[in-house]
């Protein structure tokens, strides 16, 4: 019986591979106009940060008699540099100050989205697989930091660590992975790092409680039983099966976070409870910007412009990422 070899169309040669996940997320997160154009603004300004001891005209906390309050785009009198922002109260060049604050902002930011993402998943994890007793005392932890008013509890805590450090000891390698990071001095580094602590303390929350109720929903399905049937084990169960199918929303929930973080600490330090001077933030800068904003109407605009365009893009972001792995939007 002669046989016969399947016919392959021209269609068939032409039609493209199969999209992986990953493929899929990232073309539909391509189509959100706003959040690729918000991406590339903060990479922009991420890069200007990290390169800040490089790119900056001047040193950090140069001060220079008689330049005080300049306004942009003036040639300094005494070394002929162009001074793009003006200059602060004491003659400090606000350009420089806005790279420096924006790398101290932003690794704040990161690490501490970072850090409190992690603890919440983990806790997240553990709460909503094996139930029972573990889930009742994190559940019971979370609601009770729930119910602080964070921003009161910020205040109350940076305005008693920060001024008696010994109280949370920091390890030191975590001191000096930030004063390389952010090019401070270990001194102010620490007072950094303390802060990054306290904010990841209160924030842990909304991460963790989001991944148990994903974890609840995922852990009932057909998989996780046959994987249950086949011996597998609590662990391999977790980080194979049900993570995997359970950490989209928290990807979106980490770049809210980021934005709410900087914010955070922008507010402390505006207040005087987070990182004060001579370690620049956005947020201190506008201390100054705020005594001053009658007499020298263009100061609030520059640590303010930076801090508003990164808080939108953040959001921007998120909001495609949102679109991007929701399955039921049709971009």
């Amino acid at each position: 019986m002669a046989t016969t070899t399947p016919v392959v169309t021209v269609d068939e040669l032409r039609s493209p591979r199969a999209e992986g996940q990953w493929a899929i997320i990232f073309r539909r997160f391509r189509r959100h106009r706003l959040a690729m154009i918000s991406l590339a603004v903060l990479l922009i300004v991420f890069i200007a940060s990290v390169l800040a001891p490089w790119i900056a005209p001047f040193p950090r906390d140069q001060r220079q008699l008689g330049q005080t309050f300049v306004r942009p785009m003036t040639t300094n009198a005494q070394t002929g540099q162009l001074h793009l922002m003006g200059t602060d109260q004491l003659g400090r060049d606000y350009f420089t100050r806005v790279l420096y604050a924006g790398r101290v902002s932003l690794t704040v930011a990161v690490t501490t989205a970072t850090i409190a993402v992690a603890l919440g998943i983990i806790l997240g994890l553990l709460a909503g697989y094996f139930g029972g007793w573990v889930d009742i005392i994190i559940t019971r932890t979370l609601e009770f930091i729930s119910t602080f008013p964070t921003f009161v509890v910020l205040l109350i805590l940076s305005a008693i660590l920060i001024q008696n450090e010994a109280l949370l000891p920091i390890p030191d390698v975590a001191v000096r992975g930030v004063a390389s990071i952010t090019a401070l001095p270990e001194r102010e580094a620490r007072k950094v790092t303390l802060l990054v602590f306290v904010l990841a303390f209160l924030n842990w929350t909304p991460t963790a409680r989001l991944m148990r109720g994903m974890v609840l929903s995922v852990r009932e399905q057909l998989y996780i039983e046959s994987s249950r049937a086949l011996g597998a084990s609590s662990l391999r169960i977790i980080f194979k099966h049900v993570f995997p199918n359970a950490y989209p929303p928290i990807i979106v929930d980490y770049t809210l976070l980021i934005n709410t973080v900087l914010v955070l600490e922008s507010a402390l330090s505006f207040l005087g409870f987070g990182i004060q001077d001579p370690t620049p933030t956005w947020g201190n800068m506008l201390t100054v910007a705020h005594s001053n904003m009658f007499n020298h109407p263009w100061v609030p605009l520059v640590p303010g412009l930076p801090l508003l365009i990164c808080s939108l893009a953040i959001n921007f972001v998120g909001d495609g990422m949102r679109d991007a792995l929701d399955p039921r939007l049709k971009l």
